[in-house]
Formats: C-alpha cells, structure tokens, sequence
C-alpha cells in the first residue's frame, strides 16, 4: 500500500511539474508572439516612413528639375534676342558703311 501511495504521490508530482512546464512554455510562446507583432508593427512604420520621405525627395528634385528647365528656357531665349540685336547692329553697321561709301 505504501508504495502504491509512493507511486501516486510521484506521478501527481510528476504531472504538476509537466503542468508548470507547460504553462511556462505557453506564457514564452505568448510573450514571443506578443515581440513578434511589436516589431513587425516597428517594421512597418519605419517602412512608411522611409516612403514618405523618398517620395518628398522625389517631390523636391522635381521642382528642382522643374526650375532648371525654366532658367535654361530663359538663357535660350536671352540668347536668341542677344542674336537678334548682334545681327540688328551688323545690318545697321553694314548700311551706315555702304551710306558713308556712297
């Protein structure tokens, strides 16, 4: 009878330490999965961070771009009416010339 009740006590002894493992395991598990989800939520706002500012970078060399391409517009047409008035003074240059020659 003693060792029956030996042998009972073991296996009660046995099963609550099997049952504390057990839920030991069970809260790590939670905790991981609980640090799992904080960092793909971490993941994810950095990632939307990052887009956001790509995309204001983008924005930013565009408007850059854009201004450039007016300036280079501008010195076009600054040239173009440079070239005018250089062939508007050759011409005069030339008639005062054949004037003077006449």
């Amino acid at each position: 009878a003693e060792m029956a009740d030996s042998l009972k006590n073991n296996e009660q002894a046995a099963a609550k330490s099997v049952a504390a493992v057990e839920a030991e395991m069970k809260r790590a598990v939670e905790e991981s999965v609980e640090k799992n989800a904080k960092l793909q939520k971490d993941l994810e706002l950095a990632r939307e961070s990052l887009r956001q500012a790509q995309a204001s970078r983008e924005s930013e060399l565009n408007s850059m771009k854009f201004v450039i391409t007016q300036m280079e517009k501008e010195l076009q047409d600054e040239r173009a009416s440079l070239n005018d008035l250089k062939e508007e003074n050759t011409l005069r240059a030339e008639t005062e010339i054949s004037d003077l020659e006449r």
